[in-house]
């Protein structure tokens, strides 16, 4: 704007100083239109975009920084210090805690491992699993003050048969739907990889049992407050006797090689 003004002025100067053509000369009447115009044509091709004037001034202007707070650091006093401690240990300990649901939470959506434990353990008996299991709920439980009276006892009879002397075991455990679910479908998931279809639950290998209790009591603690994790047990009776029929039924439409039907059924069920 002010060169297109200090061009003008300087073009009417010009226009004094320099003389004017002689009379019997016709000065062009558009040379002299285009001079008065050429401000103006300048003003209007050299204007400037108020949008990049405010960009301009923006990255004149200092800007707002953000103050960075200095590291934190442990106070003078005995107590105090103690204090910090404890602090930075929680803070750790509850980033672990997150990570550690993540990492438990992403258990049920992978494809859970065929066999954790070897297949030549099978001959392993009833008696044998329920020794191991009796042997590690005592380890589990050896260094808490809880005692083993205070836990939560297994219902006398059956499982399923609530009108025969047996219990129900949703109602037994008075659980909400949703942690009733949760840990079915993970003990489910478990057995599908664990457990022998076409074998009885007595005979099952007992690092199978040793394996789905631990994931499972590691995954949901709250299974600790019973006696020897019998839930886990009845929930594996439950998935196994659907993994049983369904390779009975499998079986039978499948009738020839043994080994080659139980082969099959292991891929189709557990991919």
């Amino acid at each position: 704007m002010l060169q297109a003004i200090g061009l003008w002025l300087l073009q009417l100067v010009l226009r004094r100083v320099v003389p004017g053509p002689r009379s019997d000369e016709r000065s062009s009447p558009g040379l002299t239109i285009n001079l008065w115009l050429f401000p103006f044509f300048f003003i209007s091709t050299h204007r400037s975009d108020p949008a990049l004037e405010r960009h301009d001034r923006r990255e004149d202007s200092p800007g707002f920084i953000v103050p960075i707070p200095p590291p934190r650091s442990p106070p003078a006093d005995r107590s105090s210090v103690e204090y910090y401690n404890r602090a930075t240990q929680s803070s750790t300990s509850d980033s672990d805690v997150e990570i550690s649901e993540v990492n438990s939470a992403s258990i049920t959506s992978q494809h859970i491992p065929q066999s954790l434990c070897s297949r030549s353990n099978s001959d392993h008996t009833a008696s044998g699993s329920h020794h191991a299991m009796e042997t590690r709920s005592h380890q589990r439980h050896s260094g808490h003050t809880q005692v083993e009276s205070l836990l939560i006892p297994k219902p006398k009879g059956a499982l399923g048969r609530p009108n025969g002397g047996g219990y129900s075991l949703r109602t037994a455990l008075r659980w909400s739907d949703r942690s009733y679910h949760d840990v079915y479908w993970f003990v489910k998931e478990l057995a599908k990889g664990e457990m022998k279809p076409g074998v009885s639950f007595t005979r099952q290998p007992a690092c199978a049992f040793a394996i789905i209790k631990d994931m499972s009591a590691d995954l949901y603690p709250f299974l600790e407050k019973y006696e020897d994790l019998w839930p886990v047990d009845d929930f594996i009776r439950s998935s196994l006797s659907t993994l049983n029929t369904a390779h009975k039924k499998f079986v039978n439409r499948n009738p020839g090689n043994e080994t080659r039907a139980y082969t099959d059924f292991l891929h189709l069920y557990q991919g």
